[in-house]
């Protein structure tokens, strides 16, 4: 019986880390775009959603989504895979 063992680090991004990301600023920078009032709504739109609101929601959405994000490449690229090998 022979084993093996072999050690590998994980140093890359997966994608859903990158997508999470990608969407903490989406939904930081659409959140920015709310409370600062950079575009002009509809009055329809003013009436019924106070933008305001809404877009400091997304700004902590977005703001915990990027530290969710940083935390989970730190704990994945300080991770080690061990694979065993058995020949029987």
């Amino acid at each position: 019986m022979v084993e093996a063992l072999v050690r590998t680090s994980r140093t890359t991004l997966d994608k859903g880390v990158v997508m999470g990301f990608g969407v903490g600023i989406v939904l930081l920078v659409i959140g920015l775009i709310l409370v600062t009032g950079a575009i002009d709504l509809p009055a329809s739109v003013d009436d019924v959603v106070a933008t305001g609101t809404v877009g400091w929601i997304l700004i902590l959405a977005g703001v915990l989504g990027i530290v969710l994000g940083l935390i989970a490449t730190r704990s994945r690229s300080h991770t080690t895979v061990v694979e065993e090998r058995r020949d029987v």
